[in-house]
């Protein structure tokens, strides 16, 4: 699935933090209505659009976008999509990565959940399944992690990843914003081929 999916044009732009709430339901939007066109077999809604009202946490155990297969006798969501758009601005190359926090959150052991990770025009991206992120970063001694710039708190809790880092790390312990880039994300791109 998702290999007919065309994310060009996807909106972006320079906001300031307090727009970042705006720009990212526009991408959600946009994610959606090219989903509706491409697989009319699912019932595409933005998270917000299928609960009425997201609080932090709902939308981190389920993402952005829900996906219900048609013709199954009943509305229980199958697929949930957490997107992550590269910053406006962006080299093209680069596509937007997955924190810690977000697997701990959206990837734990859930099934029919996805990252859809995009640079900042769409015209590059992947689909990641959630299963295989999460096996990456908790169960796989692969390097894999990236230390964030934006680093605030360290979480005791993901101390267990201090040996999963590319680089040596700058600040003290592991923060839920350390992350696993795009470059090492792409080896799990589900579209790979797909006809």
């Amino acid at each position: 699935m998702f290999v007919k999916l065309d994310l060009k044009g996807i909106p972006n732009r320079k906001v300031e933090a307090h727009e970042k709430y705006q720009l990212a339901n526009e991408q959600e939007q946009f994610v959606v209505d090219k989903l509706r066109i491409i697989y009319p077999h699912v019932e595409w809604y933005t998270t917000t659009e299928y609960m009425g009202v997201m609080n932090p946490e709902q939308n981190r155990i389920l993402g952005d976008i829900i996906g219900i297969k048609k013709n199954k006798g009943n509305m229980k969501p199958d697929i949930f999509i957490d997107l992550k758009v590269c910053e406006y601005g962006a080299e093209l190359f680069f596509i937007g990565s997955i924190t810690i926090d977000s697997i701990s959150g959206f990837a734990y052991k859930q099934k029919g959940h996805y990252y859809i990770c995009s640079n900042a025009d769409g015209s590059d991206f992947i689909v990641v399944d959630c299963k295989d992120i999460y096996n990456l970063l908790y169960n796989k001694t692969t390097k894999c992690l990236r230390e964030s710039y934006w680093h605030k708190y360290p979480k005791p809790e993901y101390n267990k990843f201090i040996d999963r880092f590319i680089h040596h790390k700058k600040f003290e312990g592991v923060s839920g914003k350390d992350y696993i880039p795009g470059h090492i994300l792409r080896r799990y791109d589900k579209r790979k081929g797909e006809a």
